[in-house]
């Protein structure tokens, strides 16, 4: 069996030998693998859920408007932020929350501007957006409530 064949069958144990070990070294790595993906996933929602403002800002004739983006789950008494799932445990935690989002985004105001102001909410929500579909590029998943 001299020739092509001889050849092959002299490299095959060594084929075999590489293939294990490349086989056994995935299979470490595999699982941490996914413990990272986890890790990145809940790094990116804390990070999301840091930046998102949790309102917007809406003309309106007299000024500005804040409209919150939070929610009341049906039949429970907490809160959540319908972009970043971050939750309140109730509505007097909500109502502080709004007080002090009024207190800040008027300081803003009046330090920056309304422009300035506007300026910055609009870099905010972007990056809010871009955290957003980092998350979804990762695959962590819809964010949970």
């Amino acid at each position: 069996m001299s020739g092509f064949w001889g050849a092959v069958s002299a490299a095959a144990p060594i084929v075999a030998a590489i293939v294990t070990v490349l086989g056994a070294i995935l299979l470490k790595l595999l699982p941490d693998a996914a413990d990272r993906r986890k890790a990145k996933c809940n790094r990116l929602t804390s990070k999301l859920q840091s930046e998102c403002p949790h309102y917007s800002i809406e003309p309106e004739s007299d000024g500005v408007y804040i409209k919150a983006w939070f929610h009341q789950d049906y039949g429970s008494t907490r809160w959540f932020c319908s972009r970043c799932a971050v939750t309140l445990p109730n509505f007097e935690a909500f109502k502080e929350w709004r007080a002090r989002a009024a207190e800040r985004l008027w300081g803003r105001i009046n330090t920056l501007g309304h422009r300035k102001t506007g300026d910055w909410h609009r870099k905010q929500v972007t990056i809010c957006e871009k955290l957003r579909k980092a998350r979804e590029k990762t695959g962590c998943g819809p964010l949970e409530f």
